[in-house]
């Protein structure tokens, strides 16, 4: 019997030791795919950052690694405003290839380890943290994570309302999956019900029903592709002129394929059936488009044009002027195109639609080149529906809804014949239309051809009769 009991024993052992030294390794591989995906963030967040908005940045403060578990403390820095907020996390890893909490789920599958991530009280945290009550953390994260690199994590948050901030939510919960070698993210979040109100714009919103779904594809440190599709059950606005405007099953999806500071963008925007104060206001659907614009750019002269001088540019002094022409001409040098493809205004009693596209072109040599130069491309097409706005004036007036359209209809009739007179629009089947195209230089409008001078003084005609 005795024996038998010391060769149960020695059996144990054995097995203990083995199962220690696959666990220390397992520890090891969870280490090596924790340092490269933190290491992969950074390289992201760096090719998406640009001088006016800083790369964000997380780093491994301490990894203390043992046999079964190892725990880290981790650093999250985020620039906003010109200052840097920093986060605290802390993870606690249980080693594979059977770490305990994985078992208890139901998953007997080897993993290389077990994560469990979770915020700190303190420092940008600290207000999360006094919306709780006593003991509960805000978020936290649980994740397994797979010997050849693979990740499933679930990232719940608790219901939270932080008055200063004008924020509170239900809760949310997230999910995020990554295959064994693979370079593709796929992420999905679903929250009930959030509010936002900004005090100062005295702008309230309510969303309900709130869905985003997201694929990132990292095909190296230079390229990446990324699908986004975010769903919304119900929206609220409420404001002083908008008192009750509401969005009901709104959807916007968006593809992105970046390499380096290169963006091309398509964005598909069903904003949903519009409501005010029970009154129907139809669906607008939005498509849009962006190609070869640099985005480092981009924000580089947006920065810029905030701090000139307001005026004609004209009065501006040399020294403006070529900062202007300096920033100006990397954003034209890629020859980028921004388009509204489509804008569709659905109505019971009527449609309105338009499409505008810009191309550009890199500016003259010249030491002070005129930006125009820079346009290669312009086209407009657009349709107003006559009995569209009169019925978009019937539901927002209450009172004597008669009369207004009435007038309505009156200054759509005298403003759209002076256009047409004008040459600036045409008229068909209740719709004022409006197709203008310039390339090269050529300009034509309506089918007519048209300087952009004679252009120009026509509408200043029209502005002053």
């Amino acid at each position: 019997m005795m024996r038998s009991a010391r060769w149960i024993l020695r059996i144990a052992a054995v097995f203990l030791l083995a199962y220690g030294g696959v666990s220390w390794w397992a520890g090891q591989q969870a280490e090596a795919l924790l340092r490269a995906w933190v290491d992969e963030a950074n390289q992201q967040w760096q090719l998406e950052s640009t001088p006016l908005r800083g790369a964000p940045a997380l780093s491994i403060e301490a990894y203390e690694r043992g046999v079964f578990t190892s725990d880290l403390r981790l650093r999250f820095e985020y620039p906003d405003a010109g200052t840097t907020r920093v986060f605290a996390l802390q993870d606690h890893l249980q080693h594979g290839p059977w770490p305990w909490q994985a078992l208890q789920q139901g998953h007997w599958a080897p993993l290389a380890a077990y994560s469990v991530l979770e915020p700190v009280p303190g420092a940008a945290w600290q207000a999360w943290f006094d919306a709780m009550p006593a003991g509960v953390r805000p978020w936290h994260l649980r994740a397994r994570i797979g010997f050849g690199g693979s990740l499933h994590a679930i990232w719940h948050f608790e219901p939270a309302k932080l008055p200063d901030a004008g924020f509170s939510f239900d809760g949310a919960q997230v999910q995020v999956e990554r295959d064994a070698g693979q370079r593709e993210i796929r992420l999905a979040a679903d929250i009930p019900h959030l509010s936002l109100d900004d005090a100062e714009a005295q702008v309230a919103l309510e969303v309900r029903g709130l869905s985003y779904q997201s694929r990132l594809i990292l095909a190296d440190a230079a390229h990446q592709q990324a699908h986004q599709v975010l769903q919304m059950a119900h929206v609220l606005v409420v404001a002083d002129d908008l008192p009750g405007l509401s969005f009901m099953q709104s959807e916007l999806s968006m593809d992105t394929a970046r390499t380096g500071q290169l963006v091309d963008t398509r964005l598909d925007w069903d904003l949903g059936r519009m409501q005010l104060r029970q009154h129907d206001l139809g669906r607008i659907r939005v498509r849009g488009s962006v190609e070869h614009l640099d985005v480092r750019a981009w924000d580089a002269l947006t920065a810029a044009l905030a701090e000139l001088p307001e005026g004609d540019p004209q009065d501006w002094s040399d020294a403006e002027r070529q900062k202007m022409l300096s920033l100006l001409r990397p954003v034209f040098a890629t020859s980028p195109v921004l388009a509204l493809d489509s804008w569709q205004w659905d109505t019971p009693e009527g449609a309105s639609e338009a499409a505008v596209r810009v191309g550009l072109q890199p500016l003259d040599e010249a030491p002070e080149p005129d930006p125009a130069s820079g346009v290669r491309l312009v086209s407009l097409q657009l349709g107003v529906s006559r009995p569209m706005v009169l019925y978009l004036v019937r539901q927002f007036q209450d009172d004597q809804p008669q009369s207004a359209v009435a007038l309505a209809g009156l200054l759509f009739d005298q403003m759209a014949a002076r256009l047409q007179r004008q040459g600036l629009v045409r008229l068909a089947d209740g719709l004022v239309k409006v197709d203008y195209h310039f390339e090269q230089g050529q300009s034509v409008l309506n089918g007519r051809p048209l300087s952009p001078a004679e252009l120009q003084q026509r509408l200043e005609h029209w502005a002053g009769g």
